[in-house]
């Protein structure tokens, strides 16, 4: 909306610019073709915060139903066969386990990227985990 009227304060207003909609039947040079535009910019509004409350309130009945809400599924986790739900992934949940075991012994982030190398643990493509790799899925999994 603050967009909105700065175009029609900046533009419309002033005369350097028109609206003009023969079907919506809206002329911006007038103040009622203005008043019309600005609530039409209002409902648009308020049909995108609509928009975004309603797909919050999905996501979070998804969730809580234990359905998948994104395309790929969590570090640690796999898409069921049914494609609906999550199963856990038995190595990837090792993995998890091992780095909150280091985290609860203070271990900082560069030495449980070495310990989870020693023990063998590496990336779903198979390669050495990278600090990065292992920062995300910590961020991932809220290990602090």
């Amino acid at each position: 909306m603050r967009d909105l009227g700065a175009l029609v304060e900046d533009e419309l207003v002033k005369g350097k610019w028109a609206l003009l909609s023969v079907a919506e039947q809206l002329d911006t040079r007038t103040a009622s073709g203005r008043l019309v535009l600005n609530i039409l910019g209002s409902v648009a509004t308020w049909e995108r915060d609509a928009i975004g409350e309603r797909t919050k309130e999905a996501m979070a009945h998804k969730r809580s139903k234990g359905e998948r809400i994104s395309l790929h599924a969590p570090y640690g986790y796999r898409v069921a066969s049914y494609g609906k739900a999550l199963e856990e992934e038995e190595a990837e949940q090792a993995m998890l386990t091992a780095i909150r075991e280091a985290r609860e012994r203070g271990l900082s982030q560069r030495a449980i990227v070495a310990e989870l190398g020693q023990k063998g643990f590496t990336t779903r493509k198979g390669t050495a985990l990278s600090l990065v790799q292992v920062q995300r899925i910590m961020y991932q999994a809220a290990i602090t």
